[in-house]
Formats: structure tokens, C-alpha cells, sequence
């Protein structure tokens, strides 16, 4: 008897699910050091803050609503982005592209949307380099410098 695994059927290409993430920073200005907000990802780890696209919005507006959401930072993003990578999120699942932001931290809150579900730090740009589990992402946070 022979068994036959059956997979589902998945495009040759697909196109990647498009994201937004900033650096948000702070300091960096007399003898103030810089610091790079990083949050717990859901899955483990830490990560910037980081989402999903919604309809009529652009990445920019994404990325200060992820800092706003996930790290209770308000700010100014760039107009454009410092940067980008592609990660896999999960095997079988569409590839993520995401477009980084810096910004420009004006306000830090003590309490926000995501608060019950994440830590925040303020640490290095070295640090939070070796905080990720991204290499592309690694590399932008380690030679990060603000605008």
C-alpha cells in the first residue's frame, strides 16, 4: 500500500505581505545618549515596533501607529524609509516585507493600547542590535544614527 502526502497548492510566487516598523529614538543630543525603543514580540524575543498596512493608510502613518500601539512612544517618522527586509513569519505563510521608519520620539506614555501585552526598554543602538533575531534588521539598528 502506498501512502501519498497531499499539500495544498500554493502559488509559484507570492508576493510579500507589506509592513511597517520604526527605530524610535530618543537622546542623541548633548549628554543625552541615544536610545532605540524595543518591545516583546508575541512570539518571544524582542523587536520594534512593527504592523501590518491597513487600508488608506502608508507606511509612514503605519509606523507611528505601530510606536503608538506597541511602545506607547508618539512621534514624527521620516518621510521615507531608512531601510527594509523580508522575514518569514511561519513556514506555508507569505513572506513580510517591511519598510523601516526612524522617529523622532516626542512624547513616551505610561499607559497605551498594548501596555498588558508588552515591555518597553530604552537601550543602545548596539544593544538593540543584538536584541533581534533579524540580521537585516541588526545591521540597520547597529549603524543607526538619526537624521
Amino acid at each position: 500500500m502506498t501512502v501519498t502526502t497531499i499539500q495544498p497548492a500554493l502559488p509559484a510566487v507570492v508576493e510579500p505581505i507589506e509592513q511597517a516598523a520604526a527605530i524610535a529614538w530618543r537622546g542623541g543630543r548633548g549628554t543625552r545618549p541615544l536610545e532605540i525603543a524595543v518591545v516583546t514580540a508575541r512570539r518571544g524575543g524582542w523587536t520594534i515596533p512593527k504592523g501590518h498596512v491597513e487600508r488608506g493608510h502608508t507606511l509612514r502613518v503605519t509606523a507611528q501607529r505601530e510606536c503608538y500601539e506597541e511602545a506607547g512612544v508618539i512621534g514624527i517618522a521620516a518621510h521615507r524609509a531608512i531601510g527594509s527586509y523580508i522575514y518569514l513569519k511561519a513556514p506555508l505563510m507569505p513572506r513580510r516585507r517591511v519598510s523601516v521608519f526612524e522617529l523622532d520620539v516626542r512624547e513616551v506614555l505610561h499607559d497605551w493600547p498594548e501596555a498588558g501585552q508588552r515591555i518597553r526598554r530604552w537601550v543602545s543602538p548596539e544593544e538593540a542590535a543584538s536584541m533581534m533575531h533579524t540580521r537585516a534588521l541588526a545591521d540597520l539598528l547597529r549603524g543607526f544614527r538619526p537624521a
